[in-house]
């Protein structure tokens, strides 16, 4: 307290004597430089000359005085701003350690309000974004682990956390979301961002099977082996996806804009695949026994689709787009398979094993 009392008795003497120094250079010394010789005034005109240059020192040393001024209040101003941003920044940092706390509690309610605080605070802050995006995934891929919840309801916090990413704003990521191996059945994605997304790895697929990710963006999202039984992707983007060995067994994807996906040896079986954008698709292998491919005008686009070995028992594909004899070769069909006009019927082959 002394050492700050100095500071200031020291800062306001030193302002002081700069005062009566500007104060003697303005009305002393100024206007003698100012009006010169006096060799050829009479002491009349001189005092009126020193008059009129002390006036217009004055002058300008209050124009002077009032720029130091502004300058110290701008100069306050932007203190009192870093001050606001570092109290904020304190506040928001004790938020984000308590919410990150209360993530480790037992009842899952507790660690959906603190999932729901986070959310808050990655809202509020765009600094924070990633760090509190990473934060949820974590959590998620923590407790949305197989026995935590069934197809029929999930509990509070692994919906806090879905509706969390769900619904965060959009802004840039350093980073895709790593859902690495999260069971999440019936969760709500619907209109979700999950570009680039990773559900699975070489041992732990994600379990999605009958989610809404109706569209949702998941393009170039890793997905190998991933859980879709049932699952709405009506109008979802699906651009590049992998989606290889996905069980996506009587899955909608009606409008479903695939274009590149990687569903090697997925399961199709049933699926609805109306509109469905297929176009340079890789399909080898799949299995689409059962899947419809046309309702009214909604017909699937297979142009370029890659169909070797790809089971086609049973499918209507009359009414498909860009389908042409070369890629139908070496499909797997029955008696019961129909393809569009000008498309030849390949060999018929014996039913794949069940």
């Amino acid at each position: 307290m002394r050492s700050r009392w100095w500071r200031t008795l020291a800062i306001t003497a030193l302002v002081g004597a700069g005062v009566v120094v500007v104060g003697w250079f303005a009305l002393a010394v100024l206007p003698g430089w100012a009006v010169g010789s006096t060799a050829q005034l009479s002491a009349t005109e001189r005092a009126t000359e020193l008059g009129t240059a002390r006036g217009q020192s004055i002058t300008l040393v209050s124009a002077l005085g009032a720029l130091v001024v502004a300058g110290f209040g701008i100069d306050r101003h932007f203190l009192d701003k870093d001050k606001q941003r570092l109290d904020r920044d304190k506040h928001l940092t004790e938020q984000f350690d308590n919410a990150i706390g209360r993530l480790t509690a037992t009842d899952p309610l507790a660690r959906a309000g603190g999932v729901r605080t986070l959310f808050r605070l990655m809202v509020a802050s765009s600094t924070d974004h990633t760090l509190v995006a990473a934060s949820i995934c974590d959590m998620l891929r923590q407790y949305a682990i197989p026995g935590t919840s069934d197809r029929y309801r999930l509990p509070l916090d692994l919906i806090a956390g879905v509706e969390a990413l769900r619904d965060r704003p959009a802004r840039p990521e350093s980073g895709p979301l790593d859902l690495t191996g999260v069971q999440l059945p019936g969760s709500d994605w619907h209109g979700a961002r999950l570009i680039g997304a990773r559900f699975a790895d070489a041992i732990s697929p994600a379990d999605l099977s009958g989610a809404d990710l109706s569209d949702a963006d998941l393009s170039e999202a890793r997905c190998g082996g991933i859980g879709l039984r049932r699952t709405n992707l009506r109008h979802a983007t699906l651009t590049g996806t992998d989606l290889t060995g996905a069980d996506l067994t009587d899955a909608e994807l009606v409008g479903a804009d695939a274009v590149r996906a990687q569903l090697a040896n997925a399961v199709l079986t049933g699926a609805e695949l109306s509109g469905a954008n297929l176009r340079n698709a890789d399909l080898h292998r799949a299995r689409l026994r059962g899947a419809r491919m046309a309702a009214g005008r909604s017909v699937t686009d297979l142009t370029g689709a890659n169909l070797s070995e790809t089971d086609l028992t049973g499918v209507d594909l009359s009414a498909v787009h860009g389908l042409t004899d070369a890629q139908v070769g070496t499909a797997i069909v029955d008696n019961d398979t129909t393809f569009p006009a000008g498309v030849n019927h390949p060999r018929l082959r014996p039913d794949p094993p069940r």
